[in-house]
């Protein structure tokens, strides 16, 4: 019983510790799915509030056709503002970038204000920015708490890495050359600090773009069947951005500019849609699934685990169960025996088939059976000897019980001399005394 129960608590502790690391398995990828969503909701708050930049801006300089747009804009924003905050109210596990978020939360306000705000126009672009770039390290910060990149995978590994750092980063260099460069076609003005910045913009874009391309060419080399330079979302994203880098260029050095400031500014705002689109409907369907795919091989690997171990519970237990009942067989069979050899039935031999020491205990029960049935069976023919000798004798023998004085044996010149031996009454020693040899008498009475 004492094994049964230490095996049983054995295979408890066992399973326990399979099940603790497929809930920890499960906990992880939960909390990674959760974040990537953040990740998706934030950043397309991020697209919402780029653009409601560029139009504050380009508004400013004299684009009374971006004005119109603005209060739709804001309400985006808002809306995205709202879209996170119910993302983040459903992680428990993220609880703790709570307080971060209040302090992204409070940039973004700070860069929304009314129209009616007197800030100068680069004074707004710079505190959209501000609201941006916290923006972009609350991304960060989301796939540093949520364990994102903390996967031994390298395709899920670009692929997560493309959505918190690459793509994020090329859609605000794209979205802050759309503001500037538009609102600088609008103004007329383009002196040489007005020429260096925008170049420092378009080579921004440039440096974001590899990084991208870069990650999506290793994601593709990892995944041939995921994504691949040859999608045309990935091709539409780099002829928008190429068309953006080319046409800021151009306008910078030929007068008249050779496209309209909206032109522009809708072109920009393609390539970024085209670069949401590209995380939406290809990024992170497919880190969803791949993270989804490693907690079902988890879980099947859990099932496995079980079944194995139940099997050898059961193979464990059959084998018990056969060891246990063979001892309690042998057992009865010895303790059978012994109980009927010591009620008198000295025949009694035990049969113990197991092959083990049972049998070789109910030999040595048998021989000492064996032998104390030899030692009785010598006592009794001793004891037949001796009483056939005995009622031979002419001698007159008989005997006395010490206690009621009773005749128990008479042999049969006593009996003939005394009487017989089943009499009551014990016999009368002084007339015994009486027939005995005088030099026997006196140690007789002693």
């Amino acid at each position: 019983a004492t094994v049964a129960v230490v095996f049983v608590v054995a295979a408890a502790g066992f399973l326990h510790q399979i099940y603790a690391h497929f809930r920890v398995q499960a906990v992880e990828a939960d909390r990674a799915i959760g974040g990537l969503g953040l990740v998706r909701d934030s950043l397309a708050l991020m697209i919402e509030l780029q653009l409601e930049r560029g139009l504050t801006f380009t508004a400013r300089k004299g684009g009374d056709d971006f004005t119109a747009r603005l209060p739709q804009q804001k309400a985006a924003v808002r809306s995205g503002i709202e879209r996170v905050e119910a993302a983040l109210a459903r992680l428990d596990s993220l609880r703790a970038m709570h307080p971060r978020w209040a302090s992204v939360r409070a940039g973004i306000e700070r860069a929304i204000p009314s129209t009616e705000d007197p800030s100068s126009a680069q004074s707004r672009f710079d505190t959209h920015t501000a609201a941006v770039n916290e923006l972009l390290a609350w991304i960060v910060d989301i796939g540093d708490e949520a364990g994102i990149t903390a996967t031994s995978n390298p395709a899920l590994y670009h692929l997560n890495l493309a959505q918190i750092r690459s793509l994020p980063g090329l859609v605000e260099s794209l979205a802050n050359l759309r503001g500037y460069a538009t609102g600088t076609l609008l103004a007329g003005s383009r002196d040489a600090g007005i020429t260096s910045e925008l170049a420092g913009r378009v080579s921004a874009v440039d440096i974001a773009e590899g990084y991208t391309h870069n990650r999506i060419d290793r994601i593709s080399r990892l995944l041939p069947d995921s994504l691949h330079m040859d999608d045309p979302v990935v091709r539409e994203l780099h002829d928008a951005i190429r068309y953006v880098r080319n046409t800021t260029r151009s306008s910078t050095y030929l007068s008249p500019a050779p496209v309209e400031a909206a032109d522009l500014f809708d072109v920009a705002t393609q390539a970024i849609d085209a670069a949401r689109r590209l995380h939406v409907d290809h990024l992170y369907p497919r880190s969803v699934a791949m993270i989804e795919a490693g907690l079902a091989d988890v879980r099947r690997a859990m099932i496995a685990d079980v079944l194995v171990l139940m099997s050898f519970f059961v193979i464990i237990s059959t084998l018990f169960a056969a060891i246990y009942t063979s001892i309690r067989r042998s057992v009865n069979t010895i303790n059978e025996g012994s109980a009927l050899f010591a009620a008198g039935d000295l025949s009694i031999r035990v049969q113990v088939q197991s092959q083990d020491e049972f049998r070789h205990l109910g030999e040595q029960f048998n021989a000492m059976a064996d032998e104390i049935a030899s030692l009785v069976d010598a006592q009794r023919a001793q004891a037949q000897r001796l009483s056939g000798l005995l009622r031979n004798t002419p001698s007159v023998v008989f005997a006395l019980d010490p206690h009621t004085m009773n005749c128990t044996f008479i042999s049969p010149n006593a009996e003939a001399l005394l009487g017989p031996a089943d009499h009551a009454a014990p016999p009368d020693l002084e007339h015994l005394l009486g027939s005995i040899h005088p030099k026997d008498r006196a140690t007789l009475r002693d």
